[in-house]
């Protein structure tokens, strides 16, 4: 077995066919924030007190009918730096009592542009919603204000505000928070802005092209100064990319850890892995844990008064984790009376229980994050043996797993609802 420094430099081998940014420990001190709550009120009075430069890309913002929702359109309104908002164009301008979520935003910020990024061809762009949505949506989360950058899964409003819970993980100065810039800018000028409609100058060849420069650039050194190596990955399903994509750069992951007998933490707010990635899960020779919603606290659990066509989603995902458990792997149900679960990540132990990597972003790791939608994760890799970093990423895991237990699986869905699961599992 290899000790814990030659694991990670086996791991950074298998991954550095992409940028590798090394951080120090200055960029991740009190990294990680542990409620919506602590996030929301964090973004607000980041943008409060921004000097310089605001960039969020995300899903979606909420239109302003709650008091988080319209702290942070506030918030947004009374800024006077340069700021930039990057979101899906379907559900950007998807209709929510007469206005829409780049129609609040775009009054909020007034002078600066609203960017809608458009994931989908001819002909699915042109579906009504929200069903254009169900085809793929732009799915990455990116929050910039300053020197200071926030990863999550979380969207912009009320319930993730709220009572959803995600994972939160703040990088302050250095390399990392100006490539997520430039990855920002260089999406928003392949995007239409609002409320003009018109699409900005950048062809889809000029956006590759300037996606594999950043993506491609790699000049790192390694030394003992370095806190952790951050190897941000891309998913763009409809393009063709020059360089490795999130799942291929997953997969490169999960072959290093199986030779090396690494144990595997995963949350996944929709537990729905593609067959590849089944294998590289099947290939692991230690313990691999699997965190996700379950019925009480699932993003498709029925809501009282509110009737819905996705409410049987859920029992297909429990059958999913039955599934998974079956074949030998630990899963973990999240059930927390008022609340959703978003979260998403990957935590990698070495033998000794050590971490030695780990995943934090937009991606689900199953169906649409491989072949749907628009996404983008952090690896980081951890040459040390221990850290503060690395020790409030384990506590992280550790209070996701406080509301989730194995449990009894529910039912799985009747017969003629569990026939219809291998046609529309890729969408979900």
């Amino acid at each position: 077995m290899s000790t814990h420094y030659q694991l990670a430099q086996r791991l950074l081998t298998s991954l550095n066919c992409t940028r590798v940014i090394p951080l120090q420990a200055k960029n991740v001190q009190n990294a990680i924030l542990k409620t919506p709550q602590d996030f929301q009120e964090k973004l607000c009075e980041s943008i409060e007190n921004a000097k310089d430069r605001i960039s969020l890309a995300t899903l979606y913002i909420g239109t302003g009918a709650s008091q988080q929702e319209a702290a942070l359109l506030e918030s947004l309104s009374s800024s006077n730096v340069p700021t930039k908002i990057l979101m899906d164009a379907n559900r950007g301008t998807r209709p929510v009592k007469n206005t829409s979520s780049a129609q609040a935003v775009q009054e909020a910020v007034m002078d600066d542009p609203v960017h809608l990024y458009q994931a989908l061809h001819e002909p699915f762009k042109r579906f009504p919603s929200p069903l254009n949505e169900v085809i793929g949506v732009f799915h990455l989360k990116s929050y910039i204000v300053d020197d200071m950058l926030m990863l999550s899964g979380a969207n912009l409003s009320q319930e993730y505000f709220s009572d959803r819970q995600d994972r939160y993980i703040k990088f302050e100065g250095g390399e990392l928070i100006e490539f997520y810039k430039e990855l920002v800018d260089i999406l928003s000028k392949n995007a239409e802005q609002y409320p003009d409609e018109t699409q900005t100058s950048n062809s889809n060849t000029q956006m590759v092209e300037s996606l594999s420069h950043i993506f491609g650039s790699n000049s790192y050194a390694t030394d003992d100064s370095v806190a952790a190596y951050a190897i941000p990955t891309f998913a763009h399903p409809n393009q063709s990319l020059p360089f490795q994509s999130d799942t291929q750069q997953l997969t490169n992951l999960l072959n290093v850890t199986a030779d090396e007998h690494c144990r595997i933490n995963l949350a996944s707010a929709y537990l729905n892995p593609t067959p590849s990635f089944l294998q590289s899960l099947a290939r692991q020779q230690n313990e691999v844990t699997l965190l996700t919603a379950g019925g009480l606290s699932h993003g498709f659990a029925p809501k009282p008064g509110v009737q819905r066509t996705g409410d049987f989603v859920p029992k297909f995902f429990a059958a999913q984790s039955q599934n998974l458990a079956k074949q030998g792997h630990r899963v973990l149900l999240y059930n927390r009376p008022g609340w959703t679960f978003h979260a998403k990540g990957l935590w990698v132990l070495s033998d000794d229980g050590n971490l030695v990597a780990a995943v934090v972003g937009s991606g689900n790791y199953g169906y649409r994050s491989e072949q749907r939608d628009v996404e983008s994760n952090l690896i980081l890799v951890f040459p040390q043996e221990t850290s503060p970093f690395q020790e409030e990423l384990l506590e992280e895991w550790e209070r996701l797993t406080e509301h989730a237990e194995e449990e009894t699986f529910e039912e799985a869905p009747e017969a003629h609802v569990r026939a219809i699961w291998p046609v529309i599992r890729s969408y979900f």
